[in-house]
This record gives C-alpha cells, structure tokens and sequence, in this order.
C-alpha cells in the first residue's frame, strides 16, 4: 500500500469522525431549541466565510476561470448534494435519534451497483465532483459550492421559518455546534472529499459511510448516554465487514487490471518494432 493510499484510508476516515461528531452534536442543538433549517443556513455562512478569505489568497492569480456553465453546475450540485441533504437530514434529525439517523444516511451506498460504477442519485454528488474538480480546482469548487449553499439555505429557512427568536444566537452549545458544523465538516470535510474523490475514486468514499454509524454509536454512548444495544453492535459488525469485504474487491480488481496491462505492454513494443523493420528497409 502506497504513501496516497495511506493518506486516502486516513482521510476517510478522520472524514467519519467529523461526520458522527456532528451528528451528536447537532442533536444536542436541535434539542435545545434550534431550528433545523436555520441551523443548516448559519452552518454553511460559517463554512463560507472561512473558505472565501482562504481561496482568495491561495488561488488568488492561478485559479482557473469559472466558466457560467460550471457555476450553473455549482449551483446545481450544492442545491441537492449540499442544501437539500442537509436540510432534510437536520428535519429527520430533530425527530429521531443520532444512531437511527446514521444509520438510515449509511443505507445509501449498499443500493448501488458497484461493478458498473453506477451509483444512486442519493450518492450523484460524489460522482460529479471530479468533472469540476478538472475544470476548477478542489478549493475554488468546494468555495463556491458552499457559498452558493448558504444564500440557498438562507432562501429555505426565511420561507418556512417565521419565528424569528429561532433566529438568534447566544453564548451557548448552538453557536458551537455551527462553528464545528460550519468550520469543521462543512468547509474542512467537505474539502477532503474532494481531494479524496480525485485521488481514489467516488466509489472509495461513498463505501466508508458505514464508518459514520460505528464511530456515532460510540460518541452517542458517551455523549448523550445512549444505550448501546445487541442489535447495534451486530449491525456496526456487519456494516464494517461489508465495507472492508468491498473495498478488498475493489483492491483485487485494480491488481488484476494492472497485471492484464504489464504483459501487453512488450507486446506493442515488439510489435511496434516489427512495424518499424519493414519501413527501415524501404528506406534502405
């Protein structure tokens, strides 16, 4: 296993973490009080106003330019992919528990079908990631996304939240919840499944999700003090055991490949070669 493979298994990994941690930490906000979709417009404003300054200065003068068709895709992509999974997560969330919601969120990757690389709408935005990523770049396409996001977000929660006390914020657990939300997951996870998506795969990262459910069961117990059940734990043993059974397939798959690939190589070159003798000799 390769230095970028490393990095890659690290990478979605510590993506996991971030994701369970936010889920607990979300559901204590939404306990105490907060709207769900103002949670989610607050949490992408704070995840935009980290990664504007920070793109500015580091593709400031490099940044491809955005073409108007890309930024329709921008937009696109960050309505389902960002808002819309967002809010309808913070809406189920509210009603139900951190575990029951990993565990429906870790449902979507086992509905696709993997050897064709086709994968279900709920998973679409992993897949058109890389596309953007080659005509922008991983920061420029995560900026923009996430700050589309945010006027998105704010546009859903001005229409269906009219309380406007669910709108203010305090010294309290909710303001934390969406400097991490926003900071951590949305502008730093976010960013990371992207450079994980260029390097290995969307197929990669959609398989990991699994890893959400384990690492909340753990979190949940501690946290909130969640029982930890029978069922739960055969599931997380499950859901790892598929996960690690896929990823291993997909592992022999890639060698298999490359072993077809190394022995055709001298075969061109030879036959190269032999094409070349007959030309030598015409000119000759």
């Amino acid at each position: 296993m390769g230095n970028g493979s490393i990095k890659a298994y690290a990478a979605v990994v510590l993506i996991r973490i971030m994701y369970s941690v936010m889920q607990v930490v979300s559901k204590v906000a939404l306990d105490q009080g907060m709207s769900p979709l103002v949670f989610i417009f607050y949490r992408h404003t704070a995840a935009a106003l980290v990664l504007i300054p920070i793109a500015f200065v580091l593709e400031r003068g490099k940044a491809k330019r955005v073409t108007l068709k890309n930024a329709g895709k921008m937009f696109i992509h960050a309505l389902y992919g960002v808002t819309g999974c967002g809010d309808f997560f913070n809406l189920g969330l509210n009603y139900a528990s951190a575990t029951s919601s990993s565990a429906l969120y870790n449902v979507q990757p086992v509905v696709g079908v993997y050897e064709t690389e086709e994968i279900p709408w709920t998973c679409l935005w992993n897949v058109f990631q890389g596309p953007l990523i080659e005509d922008t770049s991983k920061l420029m396409n995560t900026t923009i996304q996430i700050s589309f996001a945010s006027v998105q977000a704010f546009v859903v929660a001005v229409a269906a939240e009219r309380d406007f006390s669910k709108w203010k914020l305090g010294w309290n657990f909710g303001l934390a919840a969406i400097i991490y939300n926003g900071v951590i997951v949305t502008a730093l996870s976010y960013y990371m499944q992207i450079w994980t998506i260029a390097k290995r795969g969307p197929v990669f990262l959609a398989m990991s999700m699994p890893l959400t459910l384990i690492f909340t069961i753990i979190i949940s117990s501690f946290i909130l003090g969640e029982a930890v059940s029978l069922g739960s734990i055969v599931a997380g043993i499950l859901l790892i055991g598929g996960l690690f059974n896929v990823l291993w397939g997909k592992n022999l798959e890639e060698h298999d490949e490359l072993n077809k690939i190394g022995p055709a190589i001298p075969d061109l070159e030879m036959q190269d070669k032999e094409a070349q003798v007959p030309n030598d000799r015409a000119t000759n």
